[in-house]
């Protein structure tokens, strides 16, 4: 009877060492995986960090230009408004012809701004037939501003007057 439990006993031990290897080869793959899972993390830590850095410099460039275009731009708008204020004319011929014809050049004033309050209330007339014209049709404020390539509000009060 001995022999019988030595020979179980040997049976359970390679059993128990058959499950110790399995577990320990599925340990070391977890392990394993563990660290490629740590390595893509470091890897895409890096891209990321490497994208943001491009991406600063970047609008650090941006941020460059545009101040230097600003600052351009305020001394250009300096330099008009010294112009400006400095008086650089001498009297001519043509400067003392028009201080003389100064009431036909009034009158000559009146005739062209009345012709453009003409056509611009002409233009405001075939705007606010266009609008009427696609309201009729059924398109909706915001579709008749975008063909008209005018405000919505402005579409909206040009309705609205016309109602009135």
């Amino acid at each position: 009877m001995s022999t019988f439990l030595f020979v179980i006993s040997f049976i359970c031990h390679l059993i128990s060492f058959f499950f110790i290897i399995l577990l320990s080869l599925k340990l070391s793959k977890v392990k394993e995986l563990e660290k490629k899972q740590t390595k893509m993390m470091k890897d895409m830590e890096e891209a990321i960090a490497t994208y943001l850095l491009e991406f600063k410099e970047e609008n650090e460039k941006f941020i460059g230009t545009l101040t230097k275009t600003i600052n351009r731009m305020e001394r250009k708008n300096k330099k008009e408004e010294r112009r400006a204020v400095l008086p650089t004319y001498l009297p001519n011929i043509e400067q003392i012809k028009d201080q003389v014809d100064i009431s036909t050049t009034h009158i000559t004033h009146e005739r062209v701004s009345s012709d453009k309050d003409t056509e611009m209330n002409n233009e405001l007339q075939s705007l606010m037939q266009q609008a009427l014209q696609l309201h009729k049709q059924g398109k909706t404020i915001e579709e008749i501003a975008r063909i008209l390539e005018k405000g919505k509000t402005e579409i909206e009060l040009l309705l609205k007057f016309r109602q009135m």
